[in-house]
């Protein structure tokens, strides 16, 4: 095979990225969530991130040490080697992940004082969605 060959089926970058799966863990019973999740989505044009709903059958499969109690307080970013970030620890890594948000990540994760100001505003939505959801019986 000549080299020309051989370089018309090297894979692209993204390609090799591809497989790099990433999931998304988030509540579904959540307008807000939702809300987050599709904008994710939306904006995850390489395909890497997939969402799943807390009550999607494959969670004990994705996260088999996370409690399901663990569970409703934060989203959650699965990394392809299994390790889990949430909340705003994960914001930095998902924004990462995101083209059109790269360089936010990039910020978030490399300049001084950053993570603060994440926690603050992860602080801030969390009691948005609190108070978002409906009342118990």
């Amino acid at each position: 095979m000549g080299r020309h060959c051989e370089e018309a089926y090297r894979p692209t970058w993204q390609s090799r990225f591809k497989n790099m799966r990433y999931y998304l863990l988030y509540d579904e019973d959540c307008a807000l969530c939702l809300r987050f999740q599709k904008a994710i989505k939306e904006m995850d044009s390489a395909g890497r991130i997939e969402p799943v709903g807390f009550h999607d059958r494959r969670i004990p499969e994705i996260v088999p040490h996370l409690k399901p109690e663990e569970l409703v307080n934060n989203f959650h970013l699965v990394f392809p080697d299994g390790s889990v970030k949430s909340g705003s620890q994960a914001l930095p890594d998902l924004l990462s992940l995101l083209p059109s948000l790269r360089f936010v990540g990039w910020i978030l994760k490399t300049v001084p004082g950053t993570q603060k100001f994440s926690d603050l505003i992860y602080r801030w939505i969390s009691k948005a969605r609190q108070a978002e959801a409906p009342e118990g019986p």
